[in-house]
């Protein structure tokens, strides 16, 4: 009986998607003039100067084009999988009809497990499934709205120093211990050089461990070091290293030094680039989802050897903002039990079941987007993305995004495949791997003439093959 109902929903399923796609498209074309691009950090624009993120540069060329009328809106934010890309985009397409939407995502969802459920995919293939799976949510939306739509999308500063005051407060009554490393406990919000020394009077030197945990306290909850000149005469050369490091973050010259410790080039390094990324970085480390892109693929094998050294970021494809993640762990930042649980994937030593299981979570949640926009008519492009490295776990996302793209006959841009045939490709891309301001021109642009080539926009508009 279930087999037959599953071939009869197929069967109506093509009459049906053939049938109301002219609908469709005519209710798009009284859609808001708006292009909505989703991702994470490559949307976001991590690594451009601030207004040559790839959504402002099309912004620009859209408007250039088809008049001042038209919006290109940035939904990019770094680390986001694309369960949580579908929560918040679903709740706006609920009241909103855009003519467009880019999607270049999954990225994160082979480190940040958010929303993963281990769905067989012979049962989530299913019509039958997925039609029981609709009626569920169509009954239930009404009552209880998508998680997403109570939480920022953005976060501003003055949610951050709302975040932090209350993390500072949450130190001062001890009421995360067990969750924070004890030398930042006994100094009880006091960074004086005396408090940390009266702490581990019984030693003659102060650890990397120790150093690490003041260096990343005090600037994650922007306190200052109270250095009495007593004091420095009680340490030895690398505290005298160390408060370098933490001056090149409030200084807007800092001068060239040679460390001969590897740790301490690391740090200084890792600084030097979070200060290029002004405030986001501290910012985004105080809120309680993992919004930090590509991850480091080593993280709970190395979470000892943190931060990265400098090496680190071009043969590891990391992202300085790993180094954050370990602290927001180290001082309890993360909500353990809801956003960044393990989540046991692997059943048992083979990295492919994994990796199998990861490509189908994020093909459900992009096939879930694209059915949601078709059923207002709404277009949609698809792009990869344009790693810089060779075989990074998150990888075989580019795959998923080209597959999805033939099964649904969508507009495909292949920008691993762009890029990889520029002239010194390694001269549009920032260290750890994002695009800087050309790389992201180039995809604005081929975005643009894909929108002229493919009628994409209602201005041109014409019924797809």
């Amino acid at each position: 009986m279930l087999l037959l109902l599953e071939i009869v929903l197929r069967i109506i399923g093509y009459i049906h998607e053939n049938k109301n796609i002219d609908k469709n498209y005519k209710l798009a074309e009284n859609a808001d003039k708006v292009i909505i691009c989703l991702g994470d950090s490559f949307t976001e624009g991590f690594g451009a100067s601030e207004g040559n993120d790839y959504p402002a540069v099309l912004n620009k060329l859209v408007k250039s084009e088809f008049g001042e009328e038209y919006q290109t809106l940035n939904f990019g934010q770094s680390g986001k999988n694309t369960t949580q890309i579908k929560e918040e985009f679903l709740v706006y397409l609920e009241n909103n009809t855009p003519e467009l939407v880019i999607i270049m995502a999954g990225s994160a969802n082979y480190w940040n497990y958010y929303g993963f459920e281990d769905r067989g995919k012979l049962l989530y293939n299913i019509r039958v499934f997925k039609l029981f799976k609709l009626l569920y949510k169509n009954l239930t939306q009404k009552q209880n709205k998508y998680i997403a739509a109570n939480k920022h999308v953005f976060y501003n500063l003055t949610y951050y120093n709302n975040r932090r005051s209350e993390f500072y407060l949450n130190i001062k009554s001890d009421s995360i211990s067990g969750r924070i490393s004890p030398i930042i406990k006994d100094l009880n919000c006091d960074i004086s050089l005396q408090s940390i020394f009266d702490s581990v009077s019984s030693k003659d030197t102060i650890d990397e461990t120790i150093i690490r945990d003041i260096i990343y306290y005090s600037i994650i909850t922007n306190n200052e070091l109270n250095i009495p000149s007593s004091d420095k005469n009680k340490f030895n050369h690398e505290l005298e290293q160390l408060l370098f490091i933490y001056n090149v973050y409030f200084d807007n010259n800092p001068k060239e030094i040679q460390f001969a410790d590897n740790y301490y080039s690391a740090l200084y390094n890792y600084i030097l680039f979070a200060k290029k990324q002004d405030i986001r970085y501290l910012y985004y480390s105080l809120v309680e989802d993992p919004y930090f892109e590509d991850s480091y693929k080593a993280l709970e094998s190395k979470i000892p050897i943190n931060p990265l050294l400098p090496q680190d970021f071009e043969n590891k494809a990391c992202c300085s903002a790993d180094t954050i993640i370990y602290y927001k762990q180290r001082f309890g930042l993360i909500n353990e039990n809801t956003y960044t649980q393990q989540v046991h994937i692997i059943e048992d030593n083979s990295r492919e079941i994994k990796t199998k299981k990861i490509n189908q979570w994020v093909e459900n949640d992009l096939e879930e987007i694209i059915y949601e926009c078709r059923n207002k008519g709404v277009k949609i492009l698809i792009m990869t993305y344009p790693y810089k490295f060779n075989n990074p776990i998150y990888q075989p996302v580019n795959s998923i995004l080209t597959s999805i793209s033939l099964k649904y006959k969508l507009s495909l841009i292949d920008n691993y495949t762009n890029f990889n045939k520029l002239n010194n490709p390694d001269d549009y891309y920032v260290a750890d791997g994002h695009c800087n301001d050309e790389g992201y021109s180039i995809i604005a642009n081929e975005i643009f003439n894909i929108i002229l080539e493919k009628n994409l926009l209602h201005k041109q508009l014409i019924k797809p093959d």
